[in-house]
């Protein structure tokens, strides 16, 4: 299910988005009909995979939207210490994507269907949409 997902979203986005390395962030996935046990583990589970084939099979530059607090506390300490710029992050681009992923997992009939989108988070445009088959397990 993931893979077809990815593969989907990679045929949309295919228009020149590869070109230029662009900065995405893969925010969290909403549920719809999950169980309470299903909830504590599938979107993040599917979150942490889209990352990491975003990360392996494109030429985009993901920002991690998820450790931020964490970011900006290392990148204080390295002001604080006087830390050489070069090795410090800039915190303008800690936040800075450009294209967003939004996931949506549904439990319908005792199936499960994983919708994406990406969207400009400039804009708020929505540049595609990708919706799987319904499948009966939550892992592929």
């Amino acid at each position: 299910m993931k893979k077809t997902l990815l593969l989907g979203l990679l045929i949309l986005l295919a228009g020149g988005l590869f070109a230029a390395e662009k900065r995405l962030a893969v925010f969290d996935t909403s549920t719809e009909g999950l169980s309470e046990d299903e909830i504590s583990w599938i979107p993040s589970s599917v979150r942490r995979r889209l990352e990491a084939d975003f990360n392996d099979y494109t030429a985009f530059q993901l920002v991690d939207v998820h450790n931020q607090e964490a970011i900006k506390t290392v990148q204080k300490n390295a002001e604080k210490y006087a830390y050489d710029q070069a090795t410090s992050i800039e915190l303008g681009k800690l936040v800075s994507a450009e294209l967003g992923v939004f996931t949506t997992i549904t439990r319908a009939g005792g199936r499960f269907i994983l919708s994406s989108s990406v969207t400009n988070l400039t804009t708020g445009i929505r540049l595609s949409t990708v919706t799987s088959d319904s499948v009966a397990e939550p892992v592929s």
